[in-house]
């Protein structure tokens, strides 16, 4: 699916990226987190965290609508492999969240993923963002790699604190739905998860031949995109914390 000159890049990604000129050598970490899934004939992201020493995957809700009970997804990390799993969905209390957990059967590998952040997300705050935009990905090895973007947080909307929006500046193609919102710890140079990522709100702009309207609209992100605060999803987990155990049952 993807050229060569996209399996070449990835060689980038998994060195060591930089911010406010720190070596932050833990973000290849959040990379091997992502996943390209699949429902339906939907398609987007998602990622395994841990809470409590027990593995879940979070995605965008819209990524998996109206997904039952022991559903089915696919899962790829693996150019040759896709896992097909049954999960069991977790609903976040406030239903205004564009974010729902998935309860995998077993655990998904011996890997121990990062745990969401405690904390806040902060006026300015740098942030990576994961995902397969248009369905592409890079390649190292035949493993899959999702695309990074990068902005900083614009703004946080808190008037409803069951479903806390995050509005990040940056431009991303349709794909990154359902990927991580991270944030780096100046502190100790960690990743932190800070959200889920949702999508963003276009303005449509007239399309003209010459000095004729032609009647079309150009849809354009204006740089401004948005998501849900991970909080709403570790609390539901912790009201069902049935996720299988990190360390093997």
């Amino acid at each position: 699916m993807c050229g060569a000159w996209l399996a070449g890049c990835a060689v980038l990604l998994l060195l060591p990226l930089t911010t406010h000129g720190a070596d932050v050598a833990p973000l290849p970490t959040v990379v091997k987190s992502v996943y390209w899934i699949q429902y339906a004939d939907k398609s987007g992201a998602a990622f395994a965290i841990e809470v409590d020493e027990r593995q879940y995957l979070i995605t965008a809700k819209h990524v998996v609508p109206g997904i039952p009970k022991d559903g089915q997804v696919g899962l790829f990390n693996s150019e040759a492999l896709k896992s097909v799993i049954q999960v069991t969905p977790i609903m976040c209390e406030d239903t205004n969240n564009d974010l729902i957990v998935l309860v995998p059967p077993v655990r998904l590998n011996a890997t121990r993923y990062l745990p969401p952040t405690e904390s806040s997300a902060a006026l300015g705050q740098e942030v990576f963002v994961f995902g397969f935009p248009m369905g592409y990905y890079t390649s190292v090895q035949k493993n899959i790699i999702p695309f990074v973007g990068k902005g900083i947080i614009s703004a946080v909307d808190t008037r409803n604190p069951g479903a806390i929006k995050l509005f990040f500046h940056t431009t991303a193609a349709h794909g990154f739905s359902g990927g991580p919102i991270v944030s780096i710890d100046q502190r100790d140079n960690t990743p932190r998860i800070l959200g889920v990522v949702s999508g963003c709100d276009t303005e449509e702009y007239p399309v003209f031949n010459g000095a004729v309207d032609t009647g079309l609209r150009a849809r354009v992100n204006p740089g401004i995109m948005y998501g849900y605060s991970i909080e709403s999803a570790v609390a539901a987990i912790r009201k069902q914390p049935i996720g299988p155990l990190a360390k093997g049952e």
